[in-house]
């Protein structure tokens, strides 16, 4: 029923923003929307419309990997989509029909010898963000027993398509900033002088190669569950206040 359908989405759109947080979620969050949407594989990728390269970030499996490799190593020049994606509207999906004509498409070495050798017959693909060159988007492939993108997939995609943009984007904030943390560190733990950085209730939080020596030896600071003190009762008093 209804309610049924209304929790599934739910749980799907969960799924997605549980991706962001812990990339290998990934592959099972695109299964599950790849079932909602009806197709063979679902996969999120980028390409740049001028050198004509790009790769995946994540897919769900349903591509072998010799034919995925094979498609950016080789097969991208041949896309006659290539290009079109890129001036697609962001979070429309486009069938392949919308941006080559199907007669023109089954004609394509691309086709002949990347796409119909999988029993692939279409790819559903949303973009979600463009640079000067570069398109980041979501897909949904079409195997020969799924047949042509229909409408009903449109509607399905142009329901998820904003929850996935706003994951990716939550995901390159978190990356990001995990990236500056991981440098930070790096740049304490080149230092010679010990550095010890504590929460406020005196948690410690970090503690650089130079600090770690200093509290193996246990003379002047020591750690008790996860909090920092000092050795004698004066030093404690001062690093207290």
């Amino acid at each position: 029923g209804a309610t049924a359908d209304v929790e599934a989405f739910s749980r799907m759109v969960a799924s997605i923003y549980d991706a962001a947080v812990d990339p290998g979620l990934w592959p099972s969050a695109l299964r599950v929307v790849r079932d909602f949407a009806g197709g063979q594989c679902a996969t999120l990728f980028s390409k740049d419309v001028l050198s004509l390269t790009g790769g995946v970030f994540h897919d769900d499996g349903g591509i072998d990997p010799g034919y995925r490799q094979a498609y950016f190593d080789q097969f991208i020049r041949f896309d006659p989509a290539s290009t079109a994606q890129y001036y697609a509207r962001i979070g429309e999906p486009m069938a392949t029909e919308d941006l080559v004509p199907y007669g023109e498409f089954l004609k394509t070495r691309f086709y002949r010898e990347w796409a119909r050798p999988q029993g692939l017959v279409d790819f559903a693909s949303v973009a979600l963000e463009k640079s000067s060159t570069m398109v980041a988007m979501f897909g949904v492939f079409r195997h020969e027993r799924h047949g042509l993108v229909v409408e009903a997939m449109r509607y399905r995609l142009r329901l998820v398509a904003p929850h996935i943009g706003r994951a990716v984007g939550v995901a390159r904030l978190l990356e990001r900033q995990t990236s500056i943390v991981g440098d930070l560190a790096a740049t304490l733990d080149g230092l010679r002088t010990a550095v010890l950085l504590v929460d406020a209730s005196g948690g410690l939080r970090h503690a650089n190669v130079a600090a770690q020596a200093l509290l193996a030896r246990g003379s002047v600071l020591r750690v008790d569950h996860g909090r920092l003190s000092a050795v004698s009762g004066e030093a404690e008093a001062m690093l207290t206040r």
